[in-house]
């Protein structure tokens, strides 16, 4: 249902632009109630467009923060010099996780080097307690933090100071009360992917990173308001992505059966996946009668046609003489289904 006033937006939007996002998801859900969606996919099509929005806002500046968590091993000791030491891991590489919230989910992995330039460039990173800006127990420009790229992630080294809250946290973890890692960043650079099922993939590839963290609870968190959303970084993937309007909804390449060229929209066919189970039979229907008219190189048409009837298979379309996508079969098949539907 629409939003009555900001303050029920949902917590992961930053409260300054929270009206604008009321205003946009009320705006989309009216629409897409309008086109024939059901509740769901109503709302599922106006979290995606007022998320959109805000992503595409963000890309014209900074990248906004982000947090990723680790159940890892960290170690606490004493140095030669008797003072007290926590060292681990504060990111593994190429381990996918996935991250979830109530916009969507999506796997993410860390490729080795994704902290080579920062590490480089000697970026000033503190090392903290639950990312608590507070909480500092070492920092790498007064060489009380270590950090450094191995085969398995970025690992760091932190000597504590001579405070009652390090003297605290090495004893927790000393105990294994506290095991867990994590990292603050901002991306540079990264890779995203889509199966054919619609699953997103993420690769970090380059970031800037602001601090690495001793946690009580290793999991995707968002440290706080300014922290980047789930379901704001996969909108504001979205919103970077090219798509073609088709009855009413933006589709990405990988809802149309034919993509002659990603770059170039004008040569996208046969669209096949909609917000809708309705809309999407009613569309393949439409790709098995019109295929033959359809702009699809003769090379590639049966691998197309092949593509088709498996979709049409998913949703319990029947399709007779399903082998071949020849001309005189096609002209025989688009006879029976303008009699059939």
């Amino acid at each position: 249902m629409p939003y009555a006033k900001p303050s029920d937006v949902p917590d992961a939007v930053p409260a300054a632009k929270k009206a604008q996002f009321m205003r946009v998801w009320n705006s989309a859900y009216k629409k897409a109630k309008a086109d024939g969606l059901d509740d769901a996919a109503a709302e599922k099509k106006a979290f995606a467009e007022a998320w959109g929005v805000i992503g595409k806002e963000n890309k014209m500046g900074n990248p906004k923060q982000e947090y990723r968590s680790i159940n890892t091993e960290i170690r606490a000791a004493k140095s030669g010099d008797g003072m007290l030491r926590v060292f681990g891991h504060a990111a593994i590489f190429n381990t996918p996780t996935v991250l979830t919230d109530f916009m969507g989910s999506f796997t993410e992995s860390i490729a080795p080097g994704t902290f080579s330039r920062a590490l480089r460039e000697k970026q000033d990173v503190r090392c903290l307690l639950n990312h608590d800006r507070n909480c500092v127990l070492g920092r790498t420009a007064s060489e009380t933090l270590k950090l450094k790229e191995d085969e398995d992630g970025l690992f760091f080294d932190c000597n504590l100071p001579d405070t009652q809250l390090a003297r605290d946290v090495h004893a927790l973890v000393k105990r294994g009360d506290i095991s867990g890692c994590s990292f603050g960043f901002k991306v540079r650079t990264n890779e995203w992917t889509e199966d054919k099922d619609g699953k997103v993939s993420r690769t970090l590839t380059d970031v800037d990173l602001s601090d690495v963290s001793i946690v009580t609870y290793p999991a995707y968190q968002e440290a706080s308001c300014e922290a980047r959303s789930v379901g704001e970084v996969l909108a504001a993937h979205r919103a970077e992505k090219k798509t073609k309007k088709v009855d009413g909804e933006d589709l990405t390449a990988d809802c149309f059966l034919y993509v002659g060229d990603p770059e170039k929209t004008e040569t996208w066919h046969l669209p096949w996946k909609f917000s809708s189970e309705e809309k999407t039979k009613s569309h393949l229907r439409n790709a098995l009668a019109r295929f033959n008219q359809t702009d699809i190189p003769s090379g590639e048409k049966d691998a197309v046609w092949k593509k088709l009837v498996a979709k049409c298979k998913e949703y319990d379309i029947k399709v007779e003489g399903e082998g071949k996508s020849d001309e005189g079969l096609l002209a025989v098949l688009e006879r029976r289904i303008r009699g059939a539907w």
